[in-house]
């Protein structure tokens, strides 16, 4: 079987305990938890048992066709509470007790930035150059660092796109074809005019300008493959001075689409363009079912966010 497990190396804490005495002090390695940990270790390296901590199980479609390909592997999936996360993953590191796979959110990715012990997953025999080609070059890039060294990778990634109400923007003059329409929105000035008419109907093309500024940074980076600050760049000046006139101009609703009034606005055809990650497609399904059809969309790099 091809070996691909994400073994870590064992931390071992040496507590040296020195000018005192204490009878009745059972030593770890005599006691029931050495055994538990010892065992629980044992297993875990076991060559035919995969064990993966993950904050959400997104196993559960690939699974049955893992477990097809390779039924004598034993697979365990631990599910962590995310605000435990960080505290388990860093103190397993520390006992030794790991599983083989952690799945860590991105947002808290840098906790684990200055701890040593992973294994270089840009090398053989973690390296598959299929498995690798099919992820965006520029999006591998953020997880290889200066030395060509690779701790983690991203299991799942969407791109963002720009939703919108095709019926309502035809309705007012404006291009619903979706290469059109993102040529016509990659100008600021069209942009802004696009959120001014429909701001007098109290329709919105952003939810806020808190997500203006979200969305750049989660389509960009700060720093570009040479480590070279790039936040003063035309793309970044753009959004930030678009947001400015946002809240001048009164804009802004001041919504969140995952929140109960964000999806009451987009039912009552006010909330009318938003920008989010692409499977937000069938969650608008359920949040407007009457509304089915009437919504499109583009990529989002080619909106005037990312010129």
């Amino acid at each position: 079987m091809r070996n691909f497990k994400i073994m870590v190396i064992v931390i071992f804490l040496i507590l040296l305990m020195g000018g005192c005495h204490a009878a009745n002090i059972t030593p770890f390695k005599e006691s029931s938890l050495e055994l538990t940990s010892r065992e629980e270790e044992e297993q875990q390296q076991s060559s035919d048992h995969l064990v993966v901590w993950t904050h959400q199980n997104i196993f559960e479609n690939s699974l049955p066709r893992y477990k097809e390909k390779y039924p004598n592997i034993q697979v365990d999936i631990v599910t962590e509470k995310p605000q435990n996360l960080v505290e388990k993953y860093r103190k397993s590191l520390i006992s030794g007790v790991t599983p083989d796979l952690y799945v860590i959110p991105d947002d808290v990715l840098g906790e684990f930035s200055g701890i040593t012990g992973f294994e270089n997953l840009n090398e053989k025999p973690y390296y598959d150059k299929a498995f690798f080609a099919s992820r965006p070059k520029g999006l591998l890039n953020n997880y290889i660092d200066s030395e060509d060294k690779m701790y983690a990778m991203p299991l799942l990634f969407f791109p963002y796109v720009t939703y919108y109400r095709a019926d309502i923007l035809e309705e007012n003059g404006y291009p619903s074809d979706p290469y059109h329409l993102s040529i016509f929105l990659n100008n600021r000035d069209n942009w802004m005019k696009l959120a001014e008419d429909l701001q007098v109907k109290q329709q919105y093309i952003i939810e806020s300008e808190q997500m203006m500024l979200e969305m750049i940074l989660r389509t960009s980076s700060f720093l570009d493959e040479n480590y070279d600050y790039v936040g003063k760049h035309e793309a970044f000046q753009t959004i930030t001075n678009a947001a400015t006139d946002v809240v001048d101009k009164g804009l802004s609703p001041h919504l969140n689409i995952w929140h109960e009034q964000g999806q009451t606005a987009i039912n009552n055809d006010q909330l009318v363009m938003f920008q989010m990650a692409s499977y937000v497609k069938d969650s608008l399904k359920v949040w407007a079912p009457d509304q089915a059809g009437k919504w499109g969309n583009y990529d989002i790099a080619l909106s005037f966010i990312r010129c």
